[in-house]
């Protein structure tokens, strides 16, 4: 585990909470070999506290979330069976403190997960993806920027969605094909380059030392990948094979405002990619310019 101080507040309420967690259980143990009368009847309220806490803020994957209070509420079920032990001075059966032992191991174990989690959201990386988060893209991005200046090589930016996304009738399905198709990207990317995920079925691909061809051919090769992997997802009863389309920028040279013109480039693939597996190229204009010219159309 991580010490506190390199834990977000939130991780350093469950780090308070998991600690309380382990001194309830040791109580409960003594009082069940000793017949003490100092347990406390049920684990700490503490806990989901900080669940409702995590969820409002969105900090928290709900499949978790649901996994973690169920583990609490069946160790506070098997707990006020040991209280009723305790009272009558006799003690719990072998099968029914293994039960307990498992399921307070399986809590801690998926506690532990969620902290390992979060390490990873806060060091930049999307959990289910393995893909960089938009949390660290300007700065990555504003770092190849400069390697730009110094080097000269060159670089693009690629802005991918999912074609037909808007159609999607299944969110659920599509959420756990996203998983499959992260996998198929990763497979046609070189390993040097690198992969954003804003959110389900939208990806950004920073190219290294590659021009508007070669980002061109690397989008196909992503796709034909996908293909081959058979990844598709559910648009009323079909299932459609899943590609992307794009917008691919020849570099820049503008540090400020990366995550602006990140919005701009995802919009202009939605509105803008009639057909599958488009691929535009993005024209690098000023805001009010590009007001102008959404007036137009």
């Amino acid at each position: 585990m991580v010490d506190k101080d390199d834990k977000n507040p939130l991780m350093e309420g469950l780090l308070s909470v998991l600690e309380e967690y382990v001194e309830w259980h040791h109580r409960t143990v003594r009082a069940l070999f000793y017949n003490t009368e100092d347990i406390i009847t049920k684990p700490p309220q503490s806990f989901i506290d900080w669940i409702a806490e995590a969820e409002e803020k969105g900090a928290i994957d709900k499949g978790l979330s649901q996994s973690l209070e169920s583990s609490h509420y069946e160790i506070s079920s098997y707990a006020l069976k040991f209280v009723e032990r305790i009272k009558e001075r006799s003690k719990p059966s072998l099968e029914e403190y293994d039960d307990f032992a498992n399921i307070y191991n399986d809590f801690l174990s998926r506690a532990h997960r969620l902290e390992k989690q979060t390490q990873l959201a806060d060091g930049g990386l999307d959990v289910e993806t393995g893909f960089r988060s938009m949390a660290v893209f300007a700065e990555e991005v504003g770092r190849e920027i400069e390697r730009r200046v110094r080097s000269g090589s060159p670089f693009c930016i690629v802005a991918a969605r999912v074609d037909d996304m808007d159609k999607i009738t299944n969110n659920e399905a599509f959420h756990l094909s996203i998983k499959d198709m992260a996998e198929s990207i990763r497979k046609a990317m070189r390993p040097y380059d690198d992969a954003y995920i804003k959110k389900d079925g939208e990806f950004f691909f920073c190219l290294k030392n590659t021009d508007f061809p070669g980002a061109c051919k690397a989008i196909t090769r992503i796709n034909d990948q996908i293909k081959r992997d058979k990844i598709t997802f559910a648009i009323g009863e079909l299932d459609v094979q899943a590609t992307l389309s794009c917008t691919i920028l020849k570099e820049t040279m503008n540090k400020d405002g990366l995550e602006a013109m990140a919005k701009n480039m995802m919009e202009d693939v939605r509105n803008n990619a009639e057909d599958k597996e488009t691929i535009l190229q993005y024209e690098e204009i000023s805001e009010l310019q590009r007001y102008i010219k959404g007036m137009d159309n």
